[in-house]
Protein backbone atom coordinates (compact mmCIF):
# COMPACT_ATOMS: atom_id res chain seq x y z
CA UNK A 1 0.00 0.00 0.00
CA UNK A 2 1.26 3.62 -0.81
CA UNK A 3 2.50 5.37 1.85
CA UNK A 4 1.38 8.76 0.01
CA UNK A 5 -2.44 7.60 -0.29
CA UNK A 6 -5.60 4.79 -0.65
CA UNK A 7 -3.56 2.95 -3.92
CA UNK A 8 -0.85 0.34 -4.50
CA UNK A 9 1.86 1.97 -6.32
CA UNK A 10 3.87 -1.48 -7.24
CA UNK A 11 7.08 0.40 -5.81
CA UNK A 12 6.47 3.19 -8.29
CA UNK A 13 5.31 6.48 -6.12
CA UNK A 14 5.71 9.49 -8.19
CA UNK A 15 5.70 11.78 -5.03
CA UNK A 16 9.27 11.97 -4.33
CA UNK A 17 8.83 12.39 -0.52
CA UNK A 18 7.34 8.22 -0.03
CA UNK A 19 9.93 7.24 -2.61
CA UNK A 20 12.08 4.31 -1.06
CA UNK A 21 15.77 4.92 -0.98
CA UNK A 22 16.35 2.23 -3.60
CA UNK A 23 13.26 3.09 -5.95
CA UNK A 24 15.09 7.24 -5.30
CA UNK A 25 18.38 5.93 -6.45
CA UNK A 26 17.42 4.27 -9.54
CA UNK A 27 15.34 6.44 -10.77
CA UNK A 28 18.42 9.28 -10.23
CA UNK A 29 20.92 7.25 -11.89
CA UNK A 30 18.59 6.84 -15.41
CA UNK A 31 18.15 10.31 -15.48
CA UNK A 32 22.04 11.11 -15.31
CA UNK A 33 22.72 8.66 -17.79
CA UNK A 34 19.98 10.12 -19.89
CA UNK A 35 21.09 13.51 -19.61
CA UNK A 36 24.99 12.09 -20.41
CA UNK A 37 23.38 10.33 -23.12
CA UNK A 38 24.62 7.23 -22.64
CA UNK A 39 21.08 5.52 -22.00
CA UNK A 40 18.01 6.80 -24.71
CA UNK A 41 15.56 9.23 -23.42
CA UNK A 42 12.20 6.96 -22.15
CA UNK A 43 9.41 6.77 -24.79
CA UNK A 44 6.80 9.29 -24.99
CA UNK A 45 3.40 8.53 -22.88
CA UNK A 46 0.51 7.83 -24.68
CA UNK A 47 -1.25 10.83 -25.19
CA UNK A 48 -5.09 9.16 -23.14
CA UNK A 49 -2.01 8.27 -20.40
CA UNK A 50 -1.49 12.28 -19.49
CA UNK A 51 -3.10 13.92 -16.88
CA UNK A 52 -4.56 17.17 -17.50
CA UNK A 53 -5.10 18.51 -13.53
CA UNK A 54 -3.26 17.49 -10.65
CA UNK A 55 -5.05 17.51 -6.82
CA UNK A 56 -4.34 20.43 -3.85
CA UNK A 57 -1.80 18.06 -2.72
CA UNK A 58 0.02 17.35 -6.10
CA UNK A 59 -0.10 21.06 -6.98
CA UNK A 60 1.81 22.23 -3.82
CA UNK A 61 4.92 19.74 -4.62
CA UNK A 62 4.89 20.84 -7.84
CA UNK A 63 4.89 24.72 -7.73
CA UNK A 64 7.18 24.90 -5.06
CA UNK A 65 10.07 22.14 -7.03
CA UNK A 66 9.40 24.99 -9.95
CA UNK A 67 10.79 27.81 -8.05
CA UNK A 68 12.86 26.19 -6.15
CA UNK A 69 16.37 28.33 -6.11
CA UNK A 70 19.26 26.71 -8.37
CA UNK A 71 22.43 27.99 -8.85
CA UNK A 72 22.80 30.27 -11.95
CA UNK A 73 25.87 28.64 -13.43
CA UNK A 74 25.26 25.73 -15.15
CA UNK A 75 28.92 24.88 -15.19
CA UNK A 76 29.63 24.91 -12.31
CA UNK A 77 26.90 22.35 -11.15
CA UNK A 78 27.32 18.64 -9.79
CA UNK A 79 25.59 15.34 -11.03
CA UNK A 80 22.85 15.45 -8.43
CA UNK A 81 22.39 19.21 -9.33
CA UNK A 82 22.22 18.69 -13.14
CA UNK A 83 19.05 15.69 -11.77
CA UNK A 84 17.51 18.27 -9.81
CA UNK A 85 17.97 21.09 -12.66
CA UNK A 86 16.62 18.32 -15.20
CA UNK A 87 13.52 17.43 -13.09
CA UNK A 88 12.75 21.25 -12.12
CA UNK A 89 12.70 22.23 -15.66
CA UNK A 90 10.13 19.12 -16.18
CA UNK A 91 7.96 20.16 -13.82
CA UNK A 92 7.79 23.71 -14.75
CA UNK A 93 7.14 22.54 -18.21
CA UNK A 94 4.80 20.14 -17.33
CA UNK A 95 2.80 23.05 -15.04
CA UNK A 96 3.10 25.11 -18.48
CA UNK A 97 1.54 22.66 -20.72
CA UNK A 98 -1.65 21.86 -18.41
CA UNK A 99 -2.39 25.33 -16.91
CA UNK A 100 -1.15 28.00 -19.72
CA UNK A 101 1.50 29.62 -17.28
CA UNK A 102 3.11 28.87 -14.11
CA UNK A 103 0.49 31.69 -12.16
CA UNK A 104 -2.34 30.39 -13.96
CA UNK A 105 -1.50 26.84 -11.86
CA UNK A 106 -1.26 28.51 -8.56
CA UNK A 107 -4.79 30.09 -9.34
CA UNK A 108 -5.49 26.27 -10.12
CA UNK A 109 -4.54 25.26 -6.42
CA UNK A 110 -6.46 28.58 -4.80
CA UNK A 111 -9.97 27.80 -6.60
CA UNK A 112 -9.52 24.51 -4.95
CA UNK A 113 -9.15 26.13 -1.64
CA UNK A 114 -12.01 28.63 -2.34
CA UNK A 115 -14.45 25.98 -3.35
CA UNK A 116 -13.33 24.08 0.49
CA UNK A 117 -13.47 27.27 1.96
CA UNK A 118 -17.52 28.03 0.77
CA UNK A 119 -18.31 24.13 2.02
CA UNK A 120 -16.09 24.38 5.10
CA UNK A 121 -18.32 27.50 6.13
CA UNK A 122 -21.68 26.87 4.57
CA UNK A 123 -21.75 30.18 2.33
CA UNK A 124 -20.99 30.47 -1.22
CA UNK A 125 -19.44 33.38 -3.28
CA UNK A 126 -22.36 33.31 -5.67
CA UNK A 127 -25.08 33.99 -2.44
CA UNK A 128 -23.21 36.29 -1.01
CA UNK A 129 -23.08 38.08 -4.40
CA UNK A 130 -26.89 37.42 -5.06
CA UNK A 131 -27.87 38.95 -1.31
CA UNK A 132 -25.56 41.92 -1.61
CA UNK A 133 -27.12 43.10 -5.15
CA UNK A 134 -30.43 42.37 -4.04
CA UNK A 135 -30.19 44.32 -0.23
CA UNK A 136 -29.15 47.10 -2.30
CA UNK A 137 -31.46 47.29 -5.03
CA UNK A 138 -34.58 46.48 -2.29
CA UNK A 139 -33.01 49.32 -0.09
CA UNK A 140 -32.65 52.05 -3.15
CA UNK A 141 -35.92 51.24 -4.06
CA UNK A 142 -37.91 52.06 -0.62
CA UNK A 143 -36.08 55.04 -0.36
CA UNK A 144 -36.66 55.90 -4.28
CA UNK A 145 -40.43 55.36 -3.20
CA UNK A 146 -40.94 57.36 -0.28
CA UNK A 147 -38.57 60.35 -1.86
CA UNK A 148 -41.26 60.45 -4.72
CA UNK A 149 -44.67 59.92 -2.31
CA UNK A 150 -42.90 62.36 -0.25
CA UNK A 151 -42.18 64.98 -3.04
CA UNK A 152 -46.26 64.41 -4.39
CA UNK A 153 -47.25 65.10 -0.67
CA UNK A 154 -45.37 68.74 -1.12
CA UNK A 155 -46.25 69.61 -4.25
CA UNK A 156 -49.66 68.79 -3.34
CA UNK A 157 -49.33 72.10 -1.16
CA UNK A 158 -49.48 70.26 2.36
CA UNK A 159 -47.05 71.36 4.60
CA UNK A 160 -43.48 69.86 5.38
CA UNK A 161 -43.97 66.86 7.66
CA UNK A 162 -40.36 66.53 10.38
CA UNK A 163 -42.12 62.70 10.85
CA UNK A 164 -41.85 61.74 7.45
CA UNK A 165 -38.66 63.60 6.72
CA UNK A 166 -36.96 61.71 9.59
CA UNK A 167 -38.24 58.74 8.39
CA UNK A 168 -36.98 59.60 4.94
CA UNK A 169 -33.23 60.36 6.36
CA UNK A 170 -33.31 56.94 7.67
CA UNK A 171 -33.72 54.94 4.35
CA UNK A 172 -31.27 57.27 2.72
CA UNK A 173 -28.91 56.72 5.81
CA UNK A 174 -30.11 52.91 5.16
CA UNK A 175 -29.49 52.91 1.20
CA UNK A 176 -26.45 54.66 1.77
CA UNK A 177 -24.68 52.05 3.94
CA UNK A 178 -25.66 48.82 1.76
CA UNK A 179 -24.05 50.75 -0.89
CA UNK A 180 -20.64 51.58 1.02
CA UNK A 181 -20.94 47.85 1.98
CA UNK A 182 -20.80 49.18 6.00
CA UNK A 183 -24.27 47.30 6.49
CA UNK A 184 -24.09 44.57 9.23
CA UNK A 185 -25.38 41.20 6.65
CA UNK A 186 -22.26 42.76 4.05
CA UNK A 187 -19.68 42.77 6.72
CA UNK A 188 -20.53 39.48 8.14
CA UNK A 189 -20.78 37.65 5.02
CA UNK A 190 -17.47 39.01 4.34
CA UNK A 191 -16.10 37.65 7.99
CA UNK A 192 -18.00 34.22 6.87
CA UNK A 193 -15.55 34.09 3.74
CA UNK A 194 -12.82 35.50 5.56
CA UNK A 195 -13.53 32.04 8.03
CA UNK A 196 -13.49 30.24 4.99
CA UNK A 197 -10.51 30.88 3.58
CA UNK A 198 -8.50 30.59 6.29
CA UNK A 199 -10.29 27.06 7.71
CA UNK A 200 -9.37 25.84 4.42
CA UNK A 201 -6.23 27.51 3.80
CA UNK A 202 -5.81 25.30 7.49
CA UNK A 203 -6.54 21.86 6.39
CA UNK A 204 -3.14 21.96 3.72
CA UNK A 205 -0.67 24.48 5.63
CA UNK A 206 -0.53 25.98 9.66
CA UNK A 207 -1.99 29.13 9.70
CA UNK A 208 -0.72 32.17 12.24
CA UNK A 209 1.58 32.46 14.86
CA UNK A 210 3.58 35.55 16.67
CA UNK A 211 5.70 37.95 14.95
CA UNK A 212 8.69 39.06 15.98
CA UNK A 213 8.74 42.52 16.44
CA UNK A 214 11.26 45.65 17.73
CA UNK A 215 10.72 45.94 21.59
CA UNK A 216 10.02 50.12 20.88
CA UNK A 217 7.43 49.13 18.71
CA UNK A 218 4.31 50.95 19.11
CA UNK A 219 1.82 48.60 21.10
CA UNK A 220 -1.00 49.81 18.92
CA UNK A 221 0.72 48.78 15.36
CA UNK A 222 1.98 45.87 17.01
CA UNK A 223 -1.94 44.66 18.59
CA UNK A 224 -3.09 45.09 14.62
CA UNK A 225 -0.23 43.27 13.09
CA UNK A 226 -0.63 40.23 15.63
CA UNK A 227 -4.14 39.88 14.80
CA UNK A 228 -3.83 39.94 10.97
CA UNK A 229 -0.87 37.69 10.84
CA UNK A 230 -3.57 35.12 11.41
CA UNK A 231 -4.61 35.49 8.23
CA UNK A 232 -1.23 34.35 6.86
CA UNK A 233 0.96 30.63 6.77
CA UNK A 234 2.62 29.98 9.92
CA UNK A 235 6.08 28.75 7.22
CA UNK A 236 5.97 32.72 6.33
CA UNK A 237 5.85 34.23 10.11
CA UNK A 238 8.69 32.04 10.45
CA UNK A 239 10.65 33.29 7.88
CA UNK A 240 9.69 36.80 8.68
CA UNK A 241 10.92 35.81 12.45
CA UNK A 242 14.45 34.86 10.96
CA UNK A 243 14.89 38.11 9.80
CA UNK A 244 15.69 41.81 11.51
CA UNK A 245 12.71 42.32 13.35
CA UNK A 246 10.03 44.39 12.11
CA UNK A 247 9.79 48.09 13.77
CA UNK A 248 6.16 48.82 13.73
CA UNK A 249 4.34 52.36 14.34
CA UNK A 250 1.39 54.08 13.44
CA UNK A 251 0.46 57.20 11.27
CA UNK A 252 -2.61 59.14 10.53
CA UNK A 253 -2.21 58.24 6.74
CA UNK A 254 0.42 57.17 4.49
CA UNK A 255 1.22 53.56 5.98
CA UNK A 256 3.89 51.91 4.48
CA UNK A 257 6.69 48.98 4.85
CA UNK A 258 10.25 49.32 3.99
CA UNK A 259 12.54 46.51 4.09
CA UNK A 260 16.09 46.28 4.56
CA UNK A 261 18.26 47.43 7.88
CA UNK A 262 18.44 50.38 9.83
CA UNK A 263 15.28 52.24 8.91
CA UNK A 264 15.22 55.75 10.41
CA UNK A 265 12.44 56.55 13.01
CA UNK A 266 12.50 59.98 14.43
CA UNK A 267 11.37 61.24 17.86
CA UNK A 268 9.52 64.45 16.52
CA UNK A 269 9.93 65.13 12.81
CA UNK A 270 8.42 67.83 10.34
CA UNK A 271 6.03 66.49 8.62
CA UNK A 272 6.55 66.89 4.38
CA UNK A 273 3.67 67.44 1.71
CA UNK A 274 3.84 68.17 -2.11
CA UNK A 275 1.37 70.87 -3.19
CA UNK A 276 1.01 71.70 -7.02
CA UNK A 277 2.82 74.96 -8.12
CA UNK A 278 1.00 77.68 -7.54
CA UNK A 279 -0.85 76.25 -4.53
CA UNK A 280 -1.52 78.23 -1.54
CA UNK A 281 -0.47 75.85 1.32
CA UNK A 282 -3.41 75.68 3.94
CA UNK A 283 -2.68 77.23 7.44
CA UNK A 284 -2.80 73.84 10.31
CA UNK A 285 -3.17 73.74 13.66
CA UNK A 286 -0.05 76.04 15.55
CA UNK A 287 2.00 75.43 12.67
CA UNK A 288 2.48 76.50 9.36
CA UNK A 289 3.83 75.52 6.51
CA UNK A 290 7.72 76.30 5.31
CA UNK A 291 8.65 75.60 1.22
CA UNK A 292 12.10 73.74 0.98
CA UNK A 293 12.58 74.77 -2.34
CA UNK A 294 12.43 71.53 -4.02
CA UNK A 295 9.98 70.47 -6.10
CA UNK A 296 9.17 66.81 -7.14
CA UNK A 297 9.70 64.66 -10.88
CA UNK A 298 5.52 65.48 -11.33
CA UNK A 299 6.23 69.46 -10.75
CA UNK A 300 5.00 69.50 -6.98
CA UNK A 301 6.03 72.00 -4.74
CA UNK A 302 7.47 70.37 -1.27
CA UNK A 303 6.76 72.08 1.82
CA UNK A 304 7.60 71.19 5.40
CA UNK A 305 5.32 71.57 8.81
CA UNK A 306 7.22 72.68 11.52
CA UNK A 307 6.25 71.50 15.04
CA UNK A 308 5.67 73.96 18.23
CA UNK A 309 5.51 74.36 21.72
CA UNK A 310 2.83 75.90 22.88
CA UNK A 311 1.48 78.02 25.47
CA UNK A 312 -1.14 80.30 26.42
CA UNK A 313 -1.01 83.96 25.36
CA UNK A 314 0.59 86.31 28.41
CA UNK A 315 1.99 82.83 29.68
CA UNK A 316 5.09 83.65 31.87
CA UNK A 317 7.47 81.24 30.06
CA UNK A 318 10.99 80.91 30.69
CA UNK A 319 13.61 81.75 28.27
CA UNK A 320 15.35 79.24 26.00
CA UNK A 321 18.27 77.74 26.96
CA UNK A 322 21.18 77.65 25.47
CA UNK A 323 20.05 81.95 24.68
CA UNK A 324 21.06 81.24 20.64
CA UNK A 325 18.05 78.65 20.35
CA UNK A 326 14.83 80.46 19.09
CA UNK A 327 12.65 82.23 21.24
CA UNK A 328 9.14 82.02 22.27
CA UNK A 329 7.22 84.24 20.19
CA UNK A 330 3.51 85.16 20.23
CA UNK A 331 1.49 84.17 16.89
CA UNK A 332 -2.26 84.38 15.82
CA UNK A 333 -3.54 81.53 14.20
CA UNK A 334 -4.54 83.10 10.28
CA UNK A 335 -7.89 80.41 10.78
CA UNK A 336 -8.88 80.57 13.92
CA UNK A 337 -7.67 83.91 15.62
CA UNK A 338 -6.27 82.02 18.67
CA UNK A 339 -3.52 83.99 19.93
CA UNK A 340 -0.92 81.88 21.43
CA UNK A 341 3.08 82.13 22.63
CA UNK A 342 4.97 79.06 21.03
CA UNK A 343 8.88 78.33 19.85
CA UNK A 344 9.95 76.20 17.31
CA UNK A 345 10.07 72.19 18.68
CA UNK A 346 13.59 71.31 17.81
CA UNK A 347 14.08 67.57 15.84
CA UNK A 348 15.81 65.44 17.93
CA UNK A 349 18.95 63.63 15.99
CA UNK A 350 17.43 60.46 14.33
CA UNK A 351 17.45 57.46 15.76
CA UNK A 352 18.57 54.47 14.02
CA UNK A 353 17.36 51.16 14.15
CA UNK A 354 18.40 47.49 13.15
CA UNK A 355 15.13 46.47 12.13
CA UNK A 356 12.22 46.88 8.87
CA UNK A 357 9.91 49.50 9.32
CA UNK A 358 5.92 48.44 9.19
CA UNK A 359 3.52 51.49 9.67
CA UNK A 360 0.00 51.37 9.56
CA UNK A 361 -2.75 54.16 9.59
CA UNK A 362 -6.66 54.17 10.76
CA UNK A 363 -9.74 52.95 9.46
CA UNK A 364 -12.54 54.18 11.41
CA UNK A 365 -14.90 52.25 9.16
CA UNK A 366 -13.26 48.88 8.53
CA UNK A 367 -14.74 46.60 5.37
CA UNK A 368 -15.61 43.26 7.78
CA UNK A 369 -17.00 42.45 10.87
CA UNK A 370 -15.06 41.83 13.82
CA UNK A 371 -11.58 43.88 12.87
CA UNK A 372 -9.99 47.01 14.57
CA UNK A 373 -9.59 49.89 13.40
CA UNK A 374 -5.76 49.26 12.15
CA UNK A 375 -5.95 45.77 11.28
CA UNK A 376 -7.23 45.80 7.41
CA UNK A 377 -4.34 48.19 6.79
CA UNK A 378 -1.62 46.04 8.62
CA UNK A 379 -2.28 43.25 6.74
CA UNK A 380 -1.80 44.91 3.62
CA UNK A 381 1.23 46.15 4.69
CA UNK A 382 2.39 42.32 6.27
CA UNK A 383 1.78 41.24 2.91
CA UNK A 384 4.56 43.59 1.32
CA UNK A 385 6.85 42.02 4.49
CA UNK A 386 6.13 38.32 2.94
CA UNK A 387 7.19 39.67 -0.74
CA UNK A 388 10.88 40.53 0.93
CA UNK A 389 11.24 37.31 3.10
CA UNK A 390 9.73 34.67 1.43
CA UNK A 391 10.98 33.21 -2.08
CA UNK A 392 8.86 32.78 -5.10
CA UNK A 393 5.75 35.68 -4.33
CA UNK A 394 7.01 38.01 -6.26
CA UNK A 395 8.51 36.16 -9.04
CA UNK A 396 4.58 34.83 -9.42
CA UNK A 397 3.26 37.95 -8.66
CA UNK A 398 5.08 39.41 -11.90
CA UNK A 399 4.37 36.57 -13.70
CA UNK A 400 0.60 37.15 -12.65
CA UNK A 401 0.64 40.66 -13.47
CA UNK A 402 2.25 40.53 -16.75
CA UNK A 403 0.03 38.08 -18.14
CA UNK A 404 -2.95 40.17 -17.08
CA UNK A 405 -1.80 43.34 -18.55
CA UNK A 406 -0.74 41.56 -21.89
CA UNK A 407 -2.51 42.52 -24.69
CA UNK A 408 -4.06 40.63 -27.39
CA UNK A 409 -1.08 41.52 -29.76
CA UNK A 410 1.41 40.44 -27.05
CA UNK A 411 2.06 44.27 -26.11
CA UNK A 412 1.45 45.34 -22.65
CA UNK A 413 -1.29 47.50 -21.34
CA UNK A 414 -0.56 50.85 -21.15
CA UNK A 415 0.66 52.65 -17.44
CA UNK A 416 -1.33 55.31 -16.94
CA UNK A 417 -1.17 57.55 -14.08
CA UNK A 418 -4.06 57.00 -11.04
CA UNK A 419 -3.17 59.65 -8.33
CA UNK A 420 -0.67 61.33 -6.82
CA UNK A 421 1.57 59.89 -4.02
CA UNK A 422 2.82 62.62 -1.88
CA UNK A 423 5.23 59.68 0.33
CA UNK A 424 7.61 59.26 -2.13
CA UNK A 425 9.51 61.29 -4.96
CA UNK A 426 8.13 60.12 -7.57
CA UNK A 427 4.32 61.63 -7.65
CA UNK A 428 2.43 59.75 -10.00
CA UNK A 429 1.06 56.44 -8.92
CA UNK A 430 1.55 54.60 -12.67
CA UNK A 431 -0.23 51.31 -12.54
CA UNK A 432 -2.01 49.06 -15.78
CA UNK A 433 -5.34 49.01 -14.13
CA UNK A 434 -6.47 45.65 -16.77
CA UNK A 435 -9.85 44.48 -15.02
CA UNK A 436 -8.51 44.07 -11.22
CA UNK A 437 -11.14 44.96 -8.56
CA UNK A 438 -9.13 47.69 -7.27
CA UNK A 439 -7.01 49.64 -10.42
CA UNK A 440 -3.80 49.70 -7.84
CA UNK A 441 -3.56 46.37 -7.89
CA UNK A 442 -1.55 46.89 -11.45
CA UNK A 443 0.74 49.31 -10.22
CA UNK A 444 4.01 49.14 -11.76
CA UNK A 445 6.17 46.93 -9.64
CA UNK A 446 8.87 48.74 -7.50
CA UNK A 447 12.54 48.82 -7.74
CA UNK A 448 13.54 44.83 -6.76
CA UNK A 449 10.08 43.25 -8.31
CA UNK A 450 7.65 44.06 -5.47
CA UNK A 451 3.80 44.29 -7.02
CA UNK A 452 0.62 45.08 -5.00
CA UNK A 453 -0.85 42.52 -6.00
CA UNK A 454 -0.19 40.15 -2.73
CA UNK A 455 -0.89 43.40 -0.58
CA UNK A 456 -4.36 44.50 -1.86
CA UNK A 457 -5.42 40.56 -2.53
CA UNK A 458 -4.78 40.05 0.88
CA UNK A 459 -6.39 43.21 2.08
CA UNK A 460 -9.38 42.01 -0.13
CA UNK A 461 -10.06 38.78 1.09
CA UNK A 462 -9.15 39.43 5.22
CA UNK A 463 -9.83 42.98 5.32
CA UNK A 464 -13.33 43.08 3.28
CA UNK A 465 -11.72 45.92 0.97
CA UNK A 466 -12.56 46.31 -2.41
CA UNK A 467 -16.00 44.14 -2.18
CA UNK A 468 -13.65 41.46 -1.05
CA UNK A 469 -12.82 40.95 -4.81
CA UNK A 470 -16.45 39.29 -5.13
CA UNK A 471 -18.43 42.15 -6.83
CA UNK A 472 -19.79 43.73 -3.40
CA UNK A 473 -20.56 47.47 -3.48
CA UNK A 474 -19.00 50.03 -6.26
CA UNK A 475 -16.22 47.20 -7.56
CA UNK A 476 -16.26 44.96 -9.78
CA UNK A 477 -15.65 40.83 -9.14
CA UNK A 478 -12.13 39.30 -9.97
CA UNK A 479 -12.06 35.60 -8.72
CA UNK A 480 -8.96 34.96 -10.43
CA UNK A 481 -7.40 37.49 -8.33
CA UNK A 482 -8.69 35.57 -5.13
CA UNK A 483 -7.84 32.41 -6.03
CA UNK A 484 -4.40 33.40 -6.97
CA UNK A 485 -3.94 34.82 -3.64
CA UNK A 486 -5.39 32.10 -1.94
CA UNK A 487 -2.92 29.50 -4.12
CA UNK A 488 -0.18 31.49 -3.23
CA UNK A 489 -0.84 30.76 0.43
CA UNK A 490 -1.32 27.38 -0.39
CA UNK A 491 1.63 26.41 -2.14
CA UNK A 492 4.30 28.92 -1.58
Amino acid sequence: MCRAGERHCKGKCTDLKYRSASQRVKKAVAKLLRILHILPPPPAPMTGDIETTYTLSELQGLIRTAIRSRPANAGELTPWEIIERSEQDAVRADLVSKYGSLDLAVVAAGAIIADRAEELQGVTTAAVHYSYHNREGAADRAHRAYLSSYEAHLAAGNPRDMGRESELEILRVAANKVTNGTDSETLNDLLDLRRGYISALSEVVPMGGTLKFHPDSDPVAVSAAQAGSACFPTSWLDLSNAERPIYAGTVQDGAYYQSGGMAAAWQQDADVFHFPAGAVAPPTEHGEWIATGETTDGGLRVFTRQKWEIAPAGSRVPRTQPHNLPQWEEWENPTTGEVVVRRPVPRDPPVYKDASSLFVSPDPHPAIAGIGEYEGVAIHEQAHRYQAVVRGITGLENLFVTRRTTLADGTRQKAESIGIDNMTAEGDIMARSDHFAFAYSGRVAYEGGATEIMSTGVEGLFGGQFGGHIGLTRFGADLEMRNFILGLMATV
